[in-house]
């Protein structure tokens, strides 16, 4: 093998996962947006379970369920609302086998994909809120789950707005921040 074989292999899985988590990451941000109640919710189970003095790491997952199947979450099916409570049984288990493909077509950036989303949503969840962009007035601008299609389904471009979750997940965060400390938007 030789070391242009292996730049090509190389480049063709940046490629191959590159699209597709960007994807995946832009519906959970919209995820966490509409409704907001969604993370108010995963962030009082995130709270118990990992307190607030530090940011979620791998060996959080196992504990922290809510940010699993907060990326499982889904209220409509083929334009058919599912109203809460109307399914009975289960915890949100997943039936994770169709999207990464079959037998030896299996993705073989599964385990990665998984931990790359897992570990953005639980540090967006316990930092940050996720808000709908203002107005001149101060009102939120509504924004909808508008998709483009494509060999990796990808919402359209939309407005949003990050902002430190309070100032104890701002002091958590500090260390991690670039020196200027300007990478968050401006609060209302």
């Amino acid at each position: 093998m030789t070391i242009e074989d292996i730049k090509g292999a190389t480049s063709c899985i940046y490629i191959a996962a590159q699209g597709t988590t960007w994807s995946a990451l832009i519906v959970m941000v919209l995820g966490l947006m509409l409704p907001p109640e969604v993370q108010v919710k995963a962030r009082r189970i995130m709270d118990v379970v990992d307190g607030r003095d530090r940011l979620p790491t791998f060996e959080d997952r196992p504990r922290l369920y809510s940010t699993q199947s907060f990326k499982r979450r889904c209220d409509g099916c083929l334009g058919y609302r599912i109203p809460a409570g109307s399914l009975q049984g289960g915890l949100g288990e997943s039936h994770r086998v169709g999207q990464f493909g079959f037998g030896r077509r299996l993705c073989i950036g599964k385990h990665l994909a998984e931990a790359n989303l897992w570990i953005l949503t639980a540090l967006l969840l316990s930092t940050t809120t996720v808000g709908k962009p203002l107005d001149d007035d101060g009102n939120e601008i509504e924004q909808t789950m508008k998709m483009m299609s494509g060999l990796a389904s990808r919402r359209e471009r939309f407005d949003r707005r990050f902002l430190p979750r309070d100032d104890k997940a701002l002091s958590v965060l500090r260390p991690t921040m670039p020196a200027s400390g300007e990478c968050w938007d401006k609060g209302p």
